[in-house]
């Protein structure tokens, strides 16, 4: 639709702030806000409190680093914490947010990133998978310099993983970096401020496949974001306070984006990377949703069809209490009517399971969850 329609002419609204401080949901500041873990563990927990104090010092080292609204911030990262607040910071300042996970290729990377200059990186000097460390500080070398002539400024690392940073590679690019830690703690001692915006205000890039070309950059905006995610979560996924949600996902998926406004409803996020099959193979992340009480899981039709394929059933398993979960989802091909049937063997007899669908191009859902609607084999409950 073109002109778009200007909704909510007038208003204005920060994002970051709708997700730090939902409103209408009473939050204990002491209470955990993200658990965030890998195959190789340990789980760290952050709670409310320190979320918003971290997004208070990133927002204002990026502020003192001269960014503001309009502003590209990117981020090389994988699924935890740091990456969460970076995306807030960026939003808490009016800059945009654009994600790519580490396990893309330096290729598929600039083919994104050169089209929208940002100005400044977050990078992680690797990451955790199949059971293995793997650096990516070379791939990181050489986007940076790659990207030194279209703008990049900065680059903060984040140690992500127990070997070297980096830092003495990215020197050589021309571009001033930073280790996470410490561009936190560079930070003015300052009360976090949100940048109030219109509507429409850009807040998101994400990208198309590629199949037909370069990938394409797709921007999403602040209100029609918080809406639709919060409605999603709230009303077709009866999130709450209490809820924890787990999505297995990486930062470059729209699900990434759409799980972690599940902040917006006070719900506790629950930020994992790695291989769903490590370190106790097909019973994982099963164990991870047990140890944790997660409500929520979302994850891939393809990941459910191969627990059935192995003929796994996580709920008769020793050790694993899943009576917390409430609600499976599966997306990105669709669900195999035997796996329907598999999963209410395999999971708690009362799991909502919704097959869900939605698409890069809406950052939202075209086929949603329904707890208050039958389940119906092969198909989606309603419209999202």
């Amino acid at each position: 639709m073109y002109p778009r329609p200007d909704f909510f002419s007038g208003s204005r609204l920060n994002f970051a702030e709708n997700l730090l401080f939902p409103a209408n949901t009473p939050i204990d500041p002491t209470a955990v806000a993200t658990i965030t873990t890998t195959e190789l563990g340990p789980s760290v927990s952050t709670t409310w409190a320190d979320l918003r104090d971290s997004v208070r010092r990133c927002s204002a080292a990026l502020r003192a680093h001269g960014l503001g609204p309009n502003d590209i911030v990117a981020g090389f990262v994988s699924n935890h914490h740091q990456a969460l607040v970076a995306s807030l910071s960026a939003a808490a300042i009016g800059a945009i947010w654009t994600g790519i996970s580490p396990d893309n290729g330096v290729s598929a990377v600039l083919d994104r990133l050169a089209q929208i200059s940002p100005k400044v990186l977050f990078a992680d000097n690797g990451t955790v998978y199949n059971g293995k460390e793997w650096s990516s500080t070379d791939k990181t070398e050489e986007i940076v310099r790659a990207l030194a002539p279209k703008g990049l400024e900065y680059v903060v690392v984040i140690n992500n993983v127990a070997c070297d940073l980096g830092m003495d590679g990215l020197k050589t690019t021309g571009v001033a970096a930073e280790e996470y830690t410490s561009f936190l703690a560079s930070a003015p001692n300052v009360p976090l401020h949100f940048e109030q915006l219109p509507p429409s205000h850009p807040l998101y890039i994400l990208y198309s496949s590629g199949t037909t070309g370069l990938p394409k950059a797709i921007v999403h905006t602040a209100l029609g974001t918080l809406i639709q995610h919060k409605k999603e979560h709230l009303l077709q996924g009866s999130l709450t306070s209490r809820s924890r949600m787990l999505y297995y996902t990486t930062t470059s998926w729209m699900m990434w984006h759409w799980s972690v406004s599940a902040l917006a409803v006070g719900a506790t996020l629950v930020l994992y990377s790695g291989s769903p099959f490590k370190p106790d193979g097909h019973l994982s992340l099963p164990r991870l949703l047990s140890s944790l009480r997660v409500t929520h899981f979302g994850t891939s039709a393809a990941y459910l069809t191969a627990l059935e394929a192995a003929q796994v059933y996580p709920v008769n398993e020793p050790g694993i209490d899943l009576s917390a979960l409430e609600a499976i989802y599966s997306t990105a091909s669709p669900l195999p009517p035997s796996t329907f049937s598999f999963v209410y063997k395999a999971f708690p007899a009362t799991v909502n399971l919704a097959s869900i669908t939605g698409g890069t191009d809406i950052i939202s859902l075209f086929g949603a969850p329904c707890p208050l609607l039958p389940v119906r084999v092969g198909e989606i409950q309603c419209a999202g």
